[in-house]
């Protein structure tokens, strides 16, 4: 329930991330386990909506890379790059982190990408 700093919250990345590696291993079903994970994600996120006055939306999209971490086991981050990180996404706007990844699917999407040209003799 207390505030916390989204710029300096490396503790939080671990912490929404080795929750899911806590319940794998309290868990034999690897179902039950995700979704007790993803019963955390969504309280998490409420109690960040209902109890956190500062940068509410930032917070909630933060929650997304350690869980997309914890699902794709990348156990590799310190607290030196995750910081690194927070500082970077701490100046991009709400607007840019929605709409970015967003604009780049459609990109993906509806521009066919080029293959090279071959020649034949």
């Amino acid at each position: 329930k207390e505030e916390w700093d989204y710029a300096t919250s490396w503790k939080m990345y671990f912490y929404i991330r080795n929750r899911y590696r806590v319940l794998q291993s309290k868990y034999t079903n690897r179902l039950i386990a995700l979704y007790h994970y993803l019963y955390f994600i969504a309280a998490f996120c409420l109690s960040v909506f209902i109890y956190q006055k500062q940068n509410r939306i930032k917070k909630i999209l933060f929650v997304f890379w350690p869980m997309r971490d914890a699902f794709l086991s990348r156990y590799h981050a310190t607290p030196a790059i995750i910081q690194q990180s927070l500082q970077k996404k701490n100046k991009q706007s709400v607007i840019t982190v929605l709409v970015h990844p967003f604009r780049k699917a459609l990109f993906d999407f509806f521009i066919p990408v080029q293959l090279p040209e071959t020649h034949s003799t």
